[in-house]
């Protein structure tokens, strides 16, 4: 099987006591890069393949912002202690692997679809008001804009979100619209 040209991977390297947390799409030659440019054994513990940059992207990001609430940055992209990083590594794992994110992903694109569906081509402001309106009662002013926004430019939306309830939200919105 060969690997995608899409293909990236969130990994963690070992050097010494401390963990780098990264992403790339050729990870054979990050490597070489580490091996050229340090003194001492960078060593590839473990990786997480995605399917896309934006998903690797995103993982990473969430995981440099776990790593750091729980005080393991040292600087950019390295962690410290090493055996601690790695447990974070795999819970982030069990969590956030390729597959969910795919799931992630479908459900977004699913409630995308229906939300442009039922606003149209040129979507009433009243159907806006309304959509927005339900979103609010439903998660709070300040996130519905957030949430209204992530779904219609089908960006990613915070990842402790579930997907297919995201997807019920919309669809519940539409089966309750009685306007015009």
């Amino acid at each position: 099987m060969t690997v995608g040209d899409n293909d990236y991977y969130l990994y963690i390297v070992k050097c010494k006591q401390f963990a780098k947390v990264g992403i790339s799409s050729n990870l054979k030659s990050r490597l070489e890069a580490f091996d050229a440019f340090n003194p001492v054994e960078v060593k590839l513990v473990s990786k997480i393949k995605y399917h896309n940059k934006k998903s690797a992207l995103m993982c990473e990001k969430e995981l440099h912002k776990i790593l750091k609430l729980k005080g393991y940055h040292v600087k950019f992209e390295w962690f410290e202690p090493f055996d601690k990083v790695l447990n974070e590594f795999f819970l982030f794992y069990k969590k956030f692997d390729s597959d969910v994110l795919k799931k992630i992903s479908d459900e977004l694109s699913h409630a995308g679809r229906s939300l442009y569906l039922f606003l149209g081509t040129s979507p009433s402001s009243k159907k806006k008001s309304y959509v927005l309106r339900s979103l609010e009662q439903s998660v709070g002013v300040s996130y519905a804009s957030y949430l209204m926004r992530s779904i219609l430019t089908r960006k990613a939306i915070d990842l402790n979100i579930a997907a297919n309830e995201i997807s019920a939200l919309i669809q519940n919105i539409i089966n309750e619209w009685d306007g015009d």
